[in-house]
Protein backbone atom coordinates (compact mmCIF):
# COMPACT_ATOMS: atom_id res chain seq x y z
CA UNK A 1 0.00 0.00 0.00
CA UNK A 2 2.82 2.39 0.92
CA UNK A 3 4.25 1.83 -2.78
CA UNK A 4 1.35 2.48 -4.20
CA UNK A 5 0.80 5.90 -2.27
CA UNK A 6 4.15 7.22 -3.15
CA UNK A 7 3.68 6.62 -6.71
CA UNK A 8 0.51 8.21 -6.42
CA UNK A 9 2.60 11.28 -4.95
CA UNK A 10 5.56 11.20 -7.11
CA UNK A 11 3.05 11.41 -9.88
CA UNK A 12 1.12 14.43 -8.76
CA UNK A 13 4.58 15.80 -8.33
CA UNK A 14 5.76 15.54 -11.54
CA UNK A 15 2.43 16.51 -13.29
CA UNK A 16 2.48 19.52 -10.89
CA UNK A 17 6.07 20.79 -11.46
CA UNK A 18 5.82 20.01 -15.42
CA UNK A 19 2.23 21.59 -16.01
CA UNK A 20 0.44 23.59 -12.79
CA UNK A 21 3.13 25.77 -10.83
CA UNK A 22 4.53 27.92 -13.47
CA UNK A 23 1.02 28.68 -15.00
CA UNK A 24 -1.02 29.68 -11.24
CA UNK A 25 1.19 30.68 -9.14
CA UNK A 26 2.37 29.37 -5.80
CA UNK A 27 -0.51 31.26 -3.71
CA UNK A 28 -3.17 29.71 -5.16
CA UNK A 29 -1.94 26.48 -5.31
CA UNK A 30 -1.15 26.34 -1.94
CA UNK A 31 -4.73 27.92 -0.74
CA UNK A 32 -6.19 24.71 -2.65
CA UNK A 33 -4.11 21.92 -1.57
CA UNK A 34 -4.31 22.87 2.07
CA UNK A 35 -8.09 23.17 1.58
CA UNK A 36 -8.46 19.72 0.00
CA UNK A 37 -6.03 18.20 2.07
CA UNK A 38 -7.89 19.15 4.94
CA UNK A 39 -11.24 17.98 3.84
CA UNK A 40 -9.63 15.13 2.85
CA UNK A 41 -8.68 14.55 6.61
CA UNK A 42 -11.87 15.30 7.88
CA UNK A 43 -13.42 12.42 5.75
CA UNK A 44 -10.29 10.41 6.68
CA UNK A 45 -11.55 10.62 10.29
CA UNK A 46 -15.03 10.49 10.06
CA UNK A 47 -14.38 6.93 7.95
CA UNK A 48 -12.06 6.41 10.47
CA UNK A 49 -14.92 6.26 13.17
CA UNK A 50 -17.74 4.20 11.16
CA UNK A 51 -14.94 1.70 9.97
CA UNK A 52 -15.21 2.54 6.34
CA UNK A 53 -12.28 1.01 4.85
CA UNK A 54 -12.38 1.89 1.24
CA UNK A 55 -13.31 5.10 2.19
CA UNK A 56 -9.95 5.61 3.77
CA UNK A 57 -7.93 4.33 1.16
CA UNK A 58 -9.66 6.73 -1.58
CA UNK A 59 -9.30 9.48 0.48
CA UNK A 60 -5.32 8.84 1.58
CA UNK A 61 -5.29 8.60 -2.15
CA UNK A 62 -6.47 12.16 -2.65
CA UNK A 63 -4.71 13.46 0.87
CA UNK A 64 -0.93 11.93 -1.23
CA UNK A 65 -1.83 13.27 -4.24
CA UNK A 66 -2.83 16.44 -3.35
CA UNK A 67 0.35 16.67 -1.05
CA UNK A 68 2.79 15.75 -3.92
CA UNK A 69 1.19 18.30 -6.42
CA UNK A 70 0.82 21.12 -3.96
CA UNK A 71 2.38 21.37 -0.44
CA UNK A 72 5.65 19.35 -1.58
CA UNK A 73 5.84 20.87 -4.96
CA UNK A 74 6.34 24.50 -3.85
CA UNK A 75 8.08 23.73 -0.53
CA UNK A 76 10.74 22.49 -2.32
CA UNK A 77 10.65 25.26 -5.54
CA UNK A 78 10.51 27.94 -3.11
CA UNK A 79 13.71 27.69 -1.43
CA UNK A 80 15.66 27.31 -4.96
Amino acid sequence: MALILNCIQFAADLFSVLFITDRFGRRPILIVGTLGMSISSLIIAMALVAHFEIIILIFMSIFMALYGGNILTVGWGYPS
